[in-house]
């Protein structure tokens, strides 16, 4: 089985909390049936000039998987 956790943070957007560090923690599964991403958020944002760089990201941590059977 393969299984990844990365965390990244951001600078808080605009409309956030100031008091908060925004983070996105993305875990990668394989209960059996296939690998599937997890993915948790607060306050992560990112506008239409910046899905790319967010699926090379999820890409980038699909490729530092670790076989940990």
């Amino acid at each position: 089985m393969k299984a990844i956790r990365q965390t990244y943070t951001q600078e808080m957007h605009c409309c956030g909390p100031i008091d908060e560090e925004p983070e996105l923690i993305v875990e990668f599964h394989d209960g059996g049936g296939g690998e599937y991403v997890v993915i948790h958020a607060k306050d992560w944002a990112i506008d239409d000039k910046d899905v790319d760089e967010f699926c090379a990201m999820i890409k980038e941590a699909v490729s530092g998987c670790v076989d940990i059977s």
